[in-house]
């Protein structure tokens, strides 16, 4: 971290037996087509950097335990996101999302979710399903009927 990286190679996706990869404070803008195949990596740090977009395919990455984003220019969340079922930290604050998508309520393991200071107005109902969630932060975003 902190190297100023504006991207990362596609060989990365070379990589199958990582299991944390760490690439906060950086300049990264995209991310390289080949991610979704570290379908063993169970830590996953892109905060601070630049991206625009996580991989469509993000939901190969079955073994992601946690997963930070914020500080970047986040504008939405793969849906596919449901499919990384350990996930149980996420971390979406300071980017401009207007929205979670509803597959985030399927994630049954999830005990930490920050989506601060984004643009969100809607939370889906279905996150107080979620049992084990424990920390729920969305303050400083637009929230017009919070869940109950």
């Amino acid at each position: 971290d902190d190297n100023a990286l504006p991207s990362l190679p596609n060989t990365l996706g070379h990589l199958y037996m990582l299991e944390k990869l760490n690439v906060d404070h950086n300049e990264i803008v995209v991310l390289p087509q080949s991610m979704p195949k570290l379908t063993t990596l169970t830590l996953l740090d892109l905060s601070h950097n630049c991206l625009r977009a996580l991989p469509h395919k993000l939901g190969l990455m079955v073994g992601l335990q946690e997963l930070y984003c914020h500080n970047n220019e986040l504008a939405f969340v793969p849906e596919s996101i449901k499919a990384c079922t350990d996930l149980h930290t996420l971390t979406f604050s300071n980017n401009i999302l207007s929205e979670l998508p509803y597959g985030i309520c399927e994630l049954t393991n999830l005990t930490h979710l920050s989506v601060k200071n984004n643009k969100i107005s809607v939370l889906s109902p279905g996150l107080s399903q979620n049992i084990l969630l424990v920390t729920l932060e969305f303050e400083a975003n637009p929230i017009e009927d919070p869940p109950q």
